[in-house]
């Protein structure tokens, strides 16, 4: 993030636990234990972390359950159908338990008689067909990020970083116009960036350094003023 060309908010860190220097767009995970660079989110559903190691196997992960559940979707009422069709329920004459009343077969008759007899089949239809959209949503909210060059962390920073500035008036409001994403690179840059990321685990790695002995501090010797 930047207000120009040149002021950025970043600046070098140590990380306390694991006494690194975290490099920009990293975070500490405190449930996976590590330092997870270009951090997305955690994940409870892979139980890890989402970075630049593995954003592309998220969405990956991401694209072929909400094709499992359209598929889940097909298959059941390809299923339903067949039992439809097996045992001609279109043509047949449904009679009123309570009534005796005999009524010609209509949609809303067959769906309720699939209902009482495939009730398990249609219930998981429904499931699947919902999570299909909720997934499918997420996907696309996602790669909407990408392509902004934003991380789902770097997003609720910038809401926060927005509402702080709307909160101070005009002179915010103008600072607004100057806000700019220093790591969106473009569209295709951003998704190459995803899809072909670099591998953190070959770069050289950096300790922090160590602070001093506290009796080391003790043992230098104050500088004498000079005279005037």
């Amino acid at each position: 993030m930047s207000t120009s060309g040149t002021t950025n908010f970043f600046s070098a860190q140590i990380c306390r636990t694991c006494n690194v220097l975290k490099p920009a767009r990293s975070k500490h995970c405190s449930l996976c234990g590590i330092c997870v660079a270009k951090f997305d989110h955690h994940c409870i559903w892979v139980n890890n972390c989402i970075g630049v190691g593995n954003h592309k196997w998220f969405l990956a992960f991401l694209f072929w359950h909400q094709v499992l559940c359209i598929y889940g979707v097909y298959l059941g009422m390809t299923i339903c159908y067949e039992h439809v069709l097996e045992k001609d329920l279109f043509n047949a004459v449904f009679v009123d338990p309570t009534t005796k009343e005999r009524h010609p077969a209509t949609n809303t008759i067959i769906f309720q008689y699939m209902l009482a007899t495939n009730g398990m089949l249609i219930f998981i239809c429904i499931l699947a067909g919902v999570m299909g959209v909720v997934l499918c949503g997420f996907f696309l909210w996602h790669l909407n990020l990408v392509r902004t060059g934003v991380t789902t962390n770097e997003m609720s920073k910038w809401s926060y970083l927005k509402w702080v500035l709307k909160k101070e008036g005009d002179s915010g409001k103008e600072k607004l116009k100057f806000l700019k994403n220093s790591y969106n690179n473009g569209c295709f840059a951003n998704f190459r960036e995803v899809f072909f990321n670099v591998d953190v685990h070959n770069l050289p790695k950096r300790s922090a350094p160590e602070p001093e002995p506290e009796e080391k501090k003790k043992n230098v010797p104050k500088e004498k003023k000079k005279n005037k």
